[in-house]
């Protein structure tokens, strides 16, 4: 009785020291906690002891509960005067809260009326950063009134290790990845569309002659001449020129000759208008001279008196109508047969080049253009186009891997509240973690009622595990597994992502380098004429040789080279980052999980010993039912099992994972010679575990049944907890699980023996 004194003192003083904040937090859950607390029964009347006495065998000290309980009839009991007068301070600290709030909105309120006065500034500071910074400081103040908000918070950071963070990093990879190497790649798919599209377009402007030969032989043998008469008729406009500039200083000559003649015609109009005839003029002369000589000699009988010599030498001009008939009229024809004739020899020189050729196709065939068709082509702007069409998807996957990223960190945060809440409403929820108020209290339970908990069986282990622990459980171990399965499929995933990005550039960059090695399709030699020199003439030569060339083309083949997109390789490293961050977070899921359960004990202490308190219970009113089930389930999968292992590869390697963490675990804590001869056993599995606890078993620890057709094989501690006999084959092992002696509380059973020789201790740690 001292003993039980000291620990309900030792308990009343624990709850004494609790702060003005958990006085708070208390009585905002109080209608949370009652839901489980009156499940619990603290009396330690004669009527319940009645009741532990019956759940257990004969023999065993009877199982009494610590604490004393409430009446169950009320479902709310009424708080005495004390409680009354303490509960005004802690409802004020309540609405303190709510005060709070109401001024942080009335100085928001006022802020944005001012900036609604300053609309300059409001353009200035009110942005995504202003409103982060607000709700932000609504957070702080939350998480500093509240200790519900900050155990929330902390449980959000523990949930980092959970698997929809983890499914979150693999998105921001993901998303990295569409930012990074997926742009990337449809930019070069892109560079690559271009570049094909361009190479086809060359191709068929190359073999498009050839076909045209092929198809339609006359059309070619058309645009031959026309080519050749193209030349000729450039020739032509050359020699034409040349011509003219013959013809200007001919026709300049030409002009001025015309010129005399006409002014010479007008002279000799003049003279017959102003003189006469030449028969007058002669008259006029000799009466002149008549006149003169005898002015000088007199009237006397001279010769040059006569006038009959002056008629006899003008008879001869009577004839004449004018001096210029004779001179001008030849001069004129000799002048106009000259121009006559250059003109004719210009004429015959552009006769020359002037001819017509005329097709008549009786045939038609499919290229009769003189140009391939547009429908030939591929039009680059239809191919970006599409391209781009494409790369307008993927900025919606980028949206939606955003979105898709924040619903679940809201997830996160939900999960977190769901677990608080059903943390403090449910006793059972994920109650299955030893803690060291459970080992506290074990011990506290063994000093006053005689029975422990500790050490668990092999088969509770299974079901129970100590939250220091690294020894995962069987659901632990399936999470891990389906886990790992999904980052190998996104592994892949992402590393076909880098390495498409990557393949692309280095192919592109091998046709850019390779092409650009290549030189331009030239046309085959062929034997040309060549003229050197010769000035017009050759020149007019060169022309009209030129003019029978072959019809070739050069290809410029270096005009749709690509140039490829550099990969971003810090992209890379962030998904490399990121994904090993991942695989981190999968081996980290079950313990950081058990994470949780130490920040609700640091926040609800009290919460956390009475789950304790309620595991303890479970496992000792469990224990005997436990094994039962577990024999029952192993004749269960003995008669359905198809083959001759009786567990799967999965199973087995589930508990051989789980049993090397263990001693692992014990070789690092615990230098002894025991822990050193389990390390041993580890390397000496025989690739069979326990039909009963899923151990794996080694040789030194396995029993099997010697029943031939049996495949019961058996731990040292399950075969001593079995009475020694297989629970597959004997009969008899129903009637002997039920007697009282082999109840597992009995102090004695912590040290059962095989044949009753061996003493076999369980002293494991969970």
């Amino acid at each position: 009785m001292d003993d039980k004194s000291n620990v309900c003192d030792t308990y009343r003083r624990k709850n004494a020291i609790v702060s003005s904040e958990e006085d708070t937090d208390n009585f905002t859950g109080k209608r949370i906690n009652y839901l489980y607390k009156s499940h619990r029964n603290f009396d330690l009347d004669q009527t319940e002891s009645g009741k532990y006495r019956d759940s257990i065998c004969e023999g065993d000290a009877p199982i009494y509960p610590l604490n004393p309980s409430r009446d169950h009839e009320d479902p709310q009991p009424e708080d005495d005067s004390e409680d009354r007068c303490q509960k005004s301070p802690t409802e004020c600290r309540c609405n303190a809260l709510l005060y709070v709030f109401g001024g942080y909105i009335v100085g928001l309120l006022m802020v944005l009326i001012w900036y609604y006065r300053n609309p300059q500034e409001a353009c200035k500071d009110l942005n995504r950063k202003w409103i982060f910074i607000v709700l932000l400081a609504l957070l702080l103040i939350i998480l500093v009134r509240r200790r519900a908000a900050r155990c929330i918070a902390v449980l959000c950071l523990s949930s980092c290790s959970s698997n929809l963070f983890r499914i979150v990093v693999i998105a921001l990879a993901f998303l990295v990845a569409f930012s990074g190497p997926v742009k990337n790649i449809i930019h070069n798919t892109c560079i690559l569309a271009n570049t094909l599209t361009c190479e086809q377009n060359v191709l068929i402007q190359a073999l498009m002659l050839m076909q045209r030969i092929i198809n339609d032989p006359s059309h070619s043998v058309e645009e031959a001449f026309k080519t050749t008469l193209g030349e000729v008729s450039r020739l032509m406009n050359k020699l034409d020129k040349l011509l003219l500039n013959l013809e200007r200083p001919i026709a300049h000559i030409h002009a001025i000759f015309k010129t005399c003649t006409d002014w010479l015609f007008l002279q000799k109009d003049h003279y017959d208008y102003k003189m006469g005839t030449p028969y007058n003029r002669c008259l006029k002369a000799g009466n002149l001279s008549i006149a003169h000589c005898k002015s000088e000699f007199g009237e006397g009988q001279k010769e040059c008196c006569k006038l009959k010599l002056f008629l006899w030498f003008c008879d001869s001009l009577k004839t004449y109508k004018s001096f210029f008939n004779d001179n001008i009229q030849w001069s004129q024809m000799v002048i106009r047969d000259i121009f006559q004739r250059l003109q004719l020899c210009f004429i015959k020189i552009r006769f020359i080049f002037i001819t017509t050729i005329s097709f008549d196709h009786s045939l038609k065939f499919n290229s009769t253009d003189p140009f391939p068709s547009n429908k030939d082509h591929i039009n680059v702007q239809d191919v970006k186009e599409e391209l781009e069409a494409q790369r307008y998807k993927i900025h919606l996957v980028n949206l939606w891997l955003n979105l898709i990223i924040f619903i679940l960190l809201i997830i996160i945060i939900y999960q977190s509240v769901c677990f608080w809440f059903r943390y403090l409403s449910n006793d059972n929820y994920e109650n299955f973690y030893i803690t060291e108020a459970f080992e506290d209290y074990d011990d506290q339970y063994h000093q006053i009622m005689g029975l422990r908990a500790l050490p668990l069986s092999n088969c509770e282990d299974n079901r129970y595990v100590k939250i220091s622990s690294m020894r995962l459980l069987s659901k632990e171990f399936d999470t891990f597994y389906r886990s790992a399965i999904f980052l190998v499929i996104t592994g892949i995933q992402l590393f076909c992502i880098c390495f498409v990005d990557y393949s692309l550039y280095s192919m592109l960059t091998l046709m850019s380098y390779h092409g650009h090695m290549i030189e331009d399709v030239k046309p085959p030699a062929y034997t040309k004429i060549v003229i050197n020199c010769g000035g017009k003439i050759g020149d007019m030569l060169r022309d009209l040789v030129q003019a029978f060339e072959p019809k070739t083309c050069k290809m410029n083949t270096q005009r749709c080279l690509p140039t490829p997109g550099y990969p971003k390789y810090l992209r890379y490293v962030w998904i490399l980052l990121l994904y090993l961050l991942a695989w981190f977070l999968v081996f980290w899921e079950p313990y950081g999980l058990r994470q949780r359960h130490c920040v609700m004990t640091y926040f609800y202490p009290e919460e956390s010993r009475r789950r304790s308190h309620d595991l303890h219970d479970i496992i000792l009113k469990n224990r005997k039912s436990l094994f039962k089930a577990r024999c029952e389930e192993a004749r269960l999968l003995n008669s359905f099992e198809s083959t001759h292992e009786f567990e799967s590869f999965a199973t087995w390697l589930n508990s051989r994972l789980n049993w090397y963490g263990l001693t692992l675990y014990l070789n690092r804590f615990k230098q002894n010679l025991q822990c050193r001869c389990l390390s041993c056993c580890t390397v000496s599995f025989i690739g069979r575990c326990c039909t009963l606890c899923n151990k794996p078993l080694n040789k030194c620890d396995n029993v099997p049944c010697t029943w031939p057709s049996c495949r019961g094989i058996y731990c040292k501690m399950c075969f001593q907890e079995s009475n020694n006999k297989c629970v597959l084959c004997c009969p008899e092992i129903d009637d002997e699980l039920l007697e009282p002696e082999n109840s597992s509380g009995n102090s004695e059973a912590d040290f059962c023996s095989i044949d009753n020789k061996d003493p076999q201790p369980r002293d494991k740690i969970t």
